[in-house]
């Protein structure tokens, strides 16, 4: 599980503890929670219910009625639990949950508008004044984020499990079959190559996640009446925030001290979008391209998580001030926040779902071959058993290897903490990976049952050799540099885009060079029509919506770079459909500036 400390500091947790700090400001809120919980719980299920989507998962009456136990069991762990041992191990198991009935972790995470937004009522009710009631409103929003971090970190692992057991499934399957024995008898399959910076599509998704947050017209009012008032806060707030990030040993190599400037102009402009943002396909598509981005950057999600806490609270405080309407504008504020949050968590696990299904498909033959070394430890941990695959490994003679340590047989570094780890959780299996005879393994412990065995302390201890799989994934990685070296050493922009309203759905790293931005500013937006010169932008908007699929065309035309250099290009054309049905347009613009003989420009040859 990837640890939470540095996600926890970052955010402001401070003591979260039922005893003071953040957990007490909404412990006290409980008796007031307890008494609206069926009407909560009643009125969230009818949301469920009610949304196409998320019925789909519910059809079965015992799903159902399990997930209403949970929210009635949740809320008394919200408002009256500690952050213990025990509540951790709670969300993980909801993360696991929701993966095994294959609920999307975004309807889990949109659901936090109904949890935070249902309960303003009680938090106003119980406040001194409107700064009281933001302060319980901020504990209340981080301690549902924490929880959120945790969910999705269970999500995350349980996928990561399905993968690889996919992958060992397929490539035991194929070795029964003979395809497969001591190594693949064929090359293994090729992974999908990703090269382009690319966001999956959002087609209505915009509009069927903010009926089910509850993002209505007076909260889009609300918050387009407060977009000077986070224009103006934004910069104050954020220069705390990376002061803060600047101190985290987990991020202050990802965020080095010369891009803070940059960072802090984009993120401010991030929230003024949401201050003023239409909240459909087109802004949906923008709020994914920050997870791809976050994502790229090695960012963990449980550190958007806590970043997001901090500046929210940063900008709910903002909103207190005389004679406006700050319940209203704070429920605008944290619906629009889990509205974005959906579509960010969406690329990122979009992004390392397809990382993880590239390394299974690689390296499902090879996962074939694992031979699994086994050895069974005594209670003084004595090697009392060793199979073939074992022995062959370790090279020591049978009669030896007999009642010898296992720190000796087995000169794997923390070998015996790993087994005291296992007989102290019988219920759990221990692993870690060492290196060893020049390899490297996957090393289990696992406890024997009493039952079986007749004796205590007995510990099974399972070597698999992963140096393989780990060098496939290695080569895979290597194969998409490769392919990546080669569209760069092009002088070329590779791009798609959605032929409705020209977002950018995906795009080469060669932007920098032509038109002096990242690809992961282009995606998301109308961004790349932007860069076309005025006078050729209806020829260039005509040419891309009207093609048809397998159509093919050329254009010359000029494009504008962030410098405000001018450059003629010759675009090529085709248009093409996403596998959902959308319908796109994809091109590559060659730089023709300098040359001689060129057509016209924005002419259209349709070949």
């Amino acid at each position: 599980m990837t640890t939470l400390e540095g996600p926890l500091r970052l955010s402001g947790g401070g003591n979260w503890t039922a005893r003071g700090g953040v957990r007490a400001t909404i412990a006290a809120l409980h008796p007031s929670v307890q008494r609206q919980t069926d009407w909560y719980v009643g009125r969230l299920t009818a949301r469920w219910l009610g949304h196409p989507e998320m019925a789909s998962f519910l059809h079965d009456g015992a799903v159902l009625a399990r997930l209403v136990g949970h929210q009635y069991r949740y809320l008394e762990q919200l408002f009256t639990g500690d952050y213990d041992a025990a509540h951790v191990e709670s969300m993980l198991q909801v993360g696991a949950t929701h993966h095994r009935i294959r609920l999307p972790p975004q309807w889990y995470l949109a659901s936090i508008a109904h949890v935070v937004g249902d309960h303003l009522d009680i938090v106003w009710e119980s406040a001194a004044d409107d700064a009281d009631a933001v302060e319980k409103t901020i504990a209340l929003f981080a301690s549902v984020l924490f929880d959120a971090a945790l969910v999705l970190d269970a999500y995350e692992m349980c996928a990561e499990r399905e993968i690889l057991r996919d992958a060992v499934s397929t490539g035991s399957a194929r070795s029964e079959n003979g395809v497969t024995g001591s190594g693949p008898a064929t090359a293994p399959p090729r992974p999908v190559r990703r090269p382009l910076a690319k966001l999956a599509g959002v087609a209505d998704e915009a509009a069927s996640r903010r009926r089910f947050i509850g993002l209505d017209d007076r909260h889009l009012g609300a918050l387009a009446g407060i977009a000077p008032l986070i224009e103006r806060s934004a910069p104050s707030i954020l220069a705390g925030f990376y002061d803060l990030v600047s101190e985290s040993p987990s991020l202050v190599d990802l965020v080095p001290p010369g891009v803070v400037p940059h960072l802090m102009d984009a993120v401010g402009a991030y929230w003024l979008e949401l201050a003023t943002g239409a909240f459909d396909d087109p802004y949906a598509a923008s709020r994914k391209r920050v997870g791809l981005l976050h994502e790229r950057l090695g960012l963990a999600p449980q550190f958007h998580l806590a970043g997001l806490a901090r500046q929210v609270a940063g900008l709910l405080r903002a909103l207190v001030r005389p004679g406006a309407d700050v319940r209203l504008e704070t429920d605008a504020v944290l619906r629009a926040v889990v509205f974005d949050l959906t579509f960010v968590i969406d690329a990122y696990m979009e992004a390392r779902a397809d990382a993880l299904l590239q390394v299974g498909r690689y390296a499902a033959p090879v996962v074939a071959g694992l031979a699994s070394g086994i050895a069974i430890v005594d209670a003084r941990d004595r090697v009392t058993y060793a199979n073939e695959q074992l022995l062959a490994l370790v090279r020591i003679a049978p009669g030896v290897l007999h009642r010898l340590p296992v720190v000796d047989a087995l000169p794997l570094e923390g070998i015996d903490a790993l087994i005291d780890r296992a007989r102290a959780a019988p219920e759990t299996r221990a692993t870690a990976v060492h290196a060893a005879w020049g390899r490297r393994f996957r090393v289990t412990a696992v406890a024997l049952q009493r039952s079986l065995s007749g004796r205590e302390g007995l510990v099974a201890v399972v070597l698999d050799d992963i140096s393989d799989l780990l060098a496939a994934g290695a080569d895979h990685q290597h194969e998409e540099r490769r392919l990546d070296h080669v569209i760069d050493a092009v002088d070329a922009l590779v791009w798609e885009l959605d032929r409705t309203s020209l977002v950018v759905l995906a795009v080469s790293r060669a932007a920098r060079d032509l038109l002096g931005v990242r690809d992961v500013d282009l995606l998301g937006r109308r961004s790349l029509v932007d860069h076309i010169h005025p006078a050729d932008v209806a020829a260039f908007v005509n040419a891309c919506r009207s093609i048809a699929d397998g159509e093919r065309r050329v254009l010359v035309h000029r494009v504008r770079a962030a410098d405000g250099g001018i450059a003629t290009v010759r675009s090529s054309l085709v248009g093409t459909r996403e596998p959902g049905g959308a319908a796109t347009v994809s091109g590559v613009t060659v730089d023709l500036s300098g040359l001689s003989g060129l057509s016209t420009p924005a002419s259209v040859d349709e070949g």
